[in-house]
């Protein structure tokens, strides 16, 4: 079944990317984006394009990572992937050096996840967007934003996207000075990240 057999190279390229095996990475991501295009299904292209940008993303090699996303979002959009779409943006967003233009993707791929149905990855976009918020000195809406991640981590019993969001808040709540905030927020921090780090996060 090639079809499956795209995916499973899709996965695991993902894997290799993630686990800092760039090489074979590159090479898997590459077998699956051959193997999409003859089988036609361009959702699968267009996801597999993300993987390959990944890849470059994490060995630090910019511009082929955007020129993967933009492939990766051409695709996506044409098969009508809004999960597809986010991945991309967010990709887009990560190697835009314009922070206006960063802050316009990162809000199109909240959307994006959105309209997809991924509450987690909607949460860890908004993440993104609150961080480019901080960057700019706007510690208010970064914080407001922050808020937010943090209770969708919690209703969603996300560990991993909670410790962060809540590591984010706490900066926020620093820059702002409101000590208060940032103490009644520590205990939990410190929980979550305990949690993470002894590997219990899901």
């Amino acid at each position: 079944d090639r079809a499956l057999l795209a995916t499973s190279f899709r996965l695991l390229a993902e894997a290799q990317a993630r686990i800092g095996d760039h090489d074979g990475a590159l090479a898997t991501s590459r077998r699956a984006i051959a193997l999409f295009e003859q089988l036609g299904d361009i959702a699968g292209l267009g996801r597999a394009h993300w993987v390959n940008g990944l890849v470059h993303l994490m060995a630090g090699r910019a511009d082929e990572a955007r020129a993967a996303g933009i492939a990766a979002l051409q695709a996506c959009r044409s098969a009508g992937d809004f999960y597809g779409i986010g991945n991309a943006m967010n990709m887009l967003m990560q190697v835009d050096a314009d922070l206006a233009s960063a802050m316009r993707l990162g809000q199109e791929a909240i959307e994006a996840f959105e309209r997809a149905g991924y509450v987690n990855q909607r949460a860890m976009m908004a993440g993104n967007v609150a961080n480019l918020y901080e960057r700019l000195g706007l510690y208010r809406r970064a914080r407001r934003l922050q808020a937010e991640v943090v209770a969708a981590a919690r209703s969603t019993g996300s560990r991993g996207l909670l410790a962060y969001a809540l590591g984010n808040q706490l900066s926020a709540e620093v820059r702002l000075r409101d000590l208060d905030a940032a103490r009644a927020l520590l205990a939990e921090f410190r929980q979550q990240r305990r949690f993470v780090m002894a590997g219990h996060a899901p």
